[in-house]
């Protein structure tokens, strides 16, 4: 599973993270290879069900990463399962702060 995470990671971020040149010393001598920026914050939310197997790879494919874990303890019974629910990064913050404090 870690495996087919790593793939799917690198097929999704293939053509929209921002990219940057550099050179590295390879077996055969120098070469010219495409980092993905590590200036950009890029963060990894893996759904806690299959995606903590998926995302475990992540780090090969984009090392300046965090990782970030989403959990639902209880959902009031007015949500059905065919809702959505949609977290506001504002009052997402804040909650974790109160729970840090």
């Amino acid at each position: 599973m870690a495996e087919l995470g790593r793939l799917l990671i690198y097929e999704a971020s293939r053509d929209w993270l921002p990219t940057i040149s550099g050179e590295i010393q390879s077996p055969l001598g120098p070469a010219t290879v495409e980092f993905i920026d590590p200036r950009e914050p890029v963060a990894v939310v893996p759904n806690l069900r299959v995606g903590l197997a998926l995302a475990e790879h992540a780090a090969s494919i984009l090392p300046a990463t965090k990782t970030y874990h989403l959990g639902i303890c209880s959902v009031t019974p007015r949500f059905s399962a065919w809702r959505r629910i949609f977290l506001e990064k504002r009052a997402w913050r804040s909650s974790i702060q109160k729970q840090g404090a």
